[in-house]
C-alpha cells in the first residue's frame, strides 16, 4: 500500500526560477544542475512523494528560487531510479479513484548518497565563506 506524504501543490513548479529576465544568472544554473538529485532525495528522506508535490516543496522551501520545468523534473527522477538512489511505484490517487500516479521514495543507497553529498557540501560551501569573507546566514528559516 502506497503511503504518500501530503504535500499540497503551493507554487508552480514548472515555471522558469525569477531571477533575471525570467532565465537563472549562468552561474545559479551550474550550480543548480549539479545539486538537484540533493533536493529530491532531502525531500524522499521524510516520506514518499510525487514528481509533481517534490518539485513544488522544493519551490516553497527555497522560496521560489529553485522552480523547474517539467520537462527537467521526470528525466531526473528517472535517472535517479536508475542509480538506485530512489525506487517508485504507482499508487492510486484515492481508494476507488483509477488515476494512478507515481509515488517516489528513498532507497538506503540513496540515504548513504544524500549523506555523502550533504557532508561535501558542507565542507565545499564553508571553504567558499572562509576563502570570500563572505558572513553566513545560515541561521535564517
Amino acid at each position: 500500500m502506497c503511503k504518500l506524504a501530503d504535500r499540497m501543490a503551493r507554487t508552480d513548479p514548472y515555471s522558469d526560477i525569477p531571477m533575471r529576465d525570467n532565465q537563472l544568472e549562468p552561474s545559479l544554473t551550474s550550480l543548480l544542475k549539479g545539486n538537484t538529485a540533493v533536493f529530491i532525495l532531502a525531500i524522499l528522506k521524510e516520506g514518499p512523494s510525487h514528481g509533481y508535490a517534490i518539485f513544488s516543496e522544493i519551490a516553497v522551501r527555497s522560496k521560489n528560487v529553485l522552480q523547474f520545468k517539467q520537462g527537467t523534473v521526470y528525466p531526473l527522477l528517472h535517472v535517479l531510479e536508475d542509480e538506485g538512489l530512489i525506487q517508485s511505484e504507482w499508487c492510486e490517487t484515492a481508494p476507488g479513484n483509477l488515476r494512478r500516479r507515481r509515488v517516489y521514495s528513498i532507497t538506503e543507497k540513496g540515504l548513504t548518497e544524500l549523506s555523502q553529498r550533504l557532508n561535501a557540501w558542507h565542507i565545499f560551501s564553508q571553504a567558499m565563506l572562509d576563502v570570500t569573507g563572505v558572513k553566513s546566514d545560515l541561521g535564517r528559516t
